[in-house]
């Protein structure tokens, strides 16, 4: 790995642009799965953002109004129940859409946390940098 700022900063530029073509395919999953099944759905697939990150999660409503929950479709009761509830054709449509959920959430997290530690390490050069230049 190179540590010069150019190659770094070019670094930086493609790790975001591909975190950029990341989301596209976050929000278009989101939107396929609502054009693949017809509402009411038991659960359904939406962007969550965190603050820190955004995941593409699982949703389902709640039992008090206005109110949904997120929930892990392989790694909680819930999700297990919904699955078991599902014929087996919705069954395969679920698991293939938490599929492809797992590997974008993956892969954007790998650029989301790369593009950040980028970040702080060029700044931090640059001040320091600037601290060399003043002493």
């Amino acid at each position: 790995m190179s540590w010069r700022t150019r190659s770094l900063q070019r670094r930086l530029a493609d790790t975001k642009a591909e975190r950029d073509k990341i989301e596209d395919a976050m929000r278009k999953l989101v939107d396929q799965f609502k054009q693949t099944l017809r509402p009411p759905w038991p659960a359904h697939l939406t962007l969550h953002n965190t603050g820190n990150s955004q995941y593409v999660r699982w949703r389902i409503q709640a039992k008090q109004p206005g109110k949904q929950n997120y929930f892990e479709l392989l790694q909680s009761n819930t999700g297990i129940s919904l699955l078991n509830a599902l014929s087996p054709t919705v069954r395969q449509i679920y698991l293939e859409f938490e599929q492809e959920r797992l590997q974008l959430n993956f892969l954007y997290g790998l650029h989301h946390y790369e593009v950040r530690s980028l970040e702080r390490y060029l700044d931090g050069a640059r001040r320091l940098s600037a601290i060399k230049r003043g002493v």
